[in-house]
């Protein structure tokens, strides 16, 4: 695996691809104090090798506003998370648990998941106020539907979060309209959580 920080905000992650890799990902980034307000994720094929994945995330720390910069250590400590995850020895439910949270809640119910309607891809669109955890509770839960994700673009306007999720199942093949539907029930059940608690 290999690292790096662009001023103050920007990680890349790059490393073996595997299924529910932006779940962990985004785990282990949010568990380290930081929220995620961008996030693109990309995979390439390689000859012989696994198909790689290379994940940018734009981050802040999750109860300071506008501060971008990563504390000492705190770099060191994701890619500890990461590794520890990927090699099995840490789950991501007990990761998330140790997960910082924002005192204020979301300021209004403004979820939205639906597929757009294109016969060229899968696209998954979701619209929700921003919060830390999102990205990992959205991946998480398209992780447990059994869906890869071939490309993402997450991004934070406002305090709201418009991300973008190119989906298909674990062969590759497209999904089904029937399948569209369960997914969307099951991210917006997820994010209804959320304005419950």
């Amino acid at each position: 695996m290999r690292y790096r920080v662009r001023p103050g905000r920007w990680i890349c992650v790059v490393t073996d691809d595997r299924p529910g890799l932006l779940s962990l990902l985004s785990a282990a980034i949010a568990a380290n104090g930081l929220d995620i307000q961008t996030a693109r994720a990309y995979c390439r094929s390689r000859a012989q090798l696994p198909d790689e994945a290379v994940d940018f995330f734009c981050v802040r720390q999750q109860n300071h506003g506008l501060d971008h910069e990563l504390k000492p250590g705190q770099l060191d400590s994701i890619r500890s998370s990461i590794e520890s995850l990927l090699l099995g020895e840490l789950d991501v439910a007990s990761l998330a648990r140790r997960g910082a949270t924002r005192s204020q809640p979301p300021s209004e119910d403004a979820n939205a998941a639906y597929f757009q309607d294109t016969p060229e891809r899968d696209l998954l669109i979701v619209r929700s106020a921003d919060h830390p955890g999102l990205l990992l509770n959205i991946t998480l839960t398209l992780f447990r539907e059994g869906l890869t994700i071939r490309r993402s673009n997450v991004a934070t306007f406002d305090d709201m979060a418009s991300d973008e999720f190119e989906l298909s199942e674990l062969d590759g093949s497209p999904l089904t309209e029937a399948r569209k539907a369960s997914v969307v029930r099951s991210v917006l059940a997820v994010l209804a959580q959320r304005i419950g608690s």
